[in-house]
């Protein structure tokens, strides 16, 4: 309120809430959630595209693409006025420089390594869902093809070196590492970086991996043959 971030309304609301500590109080909870926010959005958005196109699995091939792109589109449009508050909110609105010290170009390419974990997490769920050998093999083959994407838009993503409090680090030094003194070798962040990139696809698809989570089949009819055949069932 003492900046004037949120403009005379801001100060008017605040004003005539009149309570400090409530103020603070809601306001942790909205930057958080808008911090926080892009990933669950991005996570839906996915989620419904993958089940669009997996539901319609008796299409052809080309209009799977064409469902697939469509619902993108549709879905991302829908969760757009979201983003868009949510980038607002923690970047260009934000209550503190530590963030955007951090970060650069506005957060394109942390939120491209987002769409990328995204990615991860719709190729682990669609192996797991329904398993076989050559897609265990490419699933693998993904994730192990996005960990130095990952590490180079992680980078990328974190401002060049900064001075502050007479010491000179870069934001990967500083989200990564022990403190702002001790400076670790790349390999040693890059490690640590691959770590976090895997646990964050593997938290991600920890609910699907409860029975209860996982869509029941609605749509199939048992068909039986008479005579000594066992009942045979089609899945349509």
């Amino acid at each position: 309120m003492k900046k004037g971030i949120w403009g005379d309304t801001g100060i008017w609301l605040y004003t005539l809430i009149g309570s400090q500590s409530l103020i603070a109080a809601i306001e942790r909870v909205v930057r958080f959630t808008a911090l926080l926010g892009p990933v669950f959005v991005w996570l839906a958005i996915f989620s419904a595209v993958y089940f669009r196109v997996t539901g319609a699995r008796f299409v052809r091939p080309a209009a799977r693409i064409r469902i697939m792109l469509s619902s993108l589109i549709v879905f991302t449009l829908s969760g757009a006025i979201w983003l868009f508050a949510f980038r607002l909110i923690a970047f260009q609105y934000s209550s503190t420089d530590n963030l955007n010290e951090l970060i650069q170009g506005n957060g394109v390419f942390l939120y491209l390594l987002l769409l990328l974990i995204m990615l991860n997490v719709i190729a682990v769920v669609h192996v797991t869902v329904s398993p076989g050998p050559k897609k265990i093999f490419f699933t693998t083959i993904i994730i192990a093809a996005s960990l130095p994407i990952g590490w180079l838009l992680f980078s990328s993503g974190l401002s060049a070196p900064v001075e502050k409090y007479g010491i000179t680090f870069r934001g990967a030094d500083f989200l990564l590492g022990p403190d702002r003194r001790e400076i670790l070798p790349e390999s040693i962040l890059m490690i640590r970086w691959g770590l976090i990139q895997v646990g964050a696809v593997a938290a991600a698809r920890i609910r699907d991996a409860h029975p209860a989570s996982r869509p029941t089949d609605t749509g199939s009819i048992c068909i039986t043959s008479s005579g000594l055949k066992a009942p045979r069932v089609i899945q349509i």
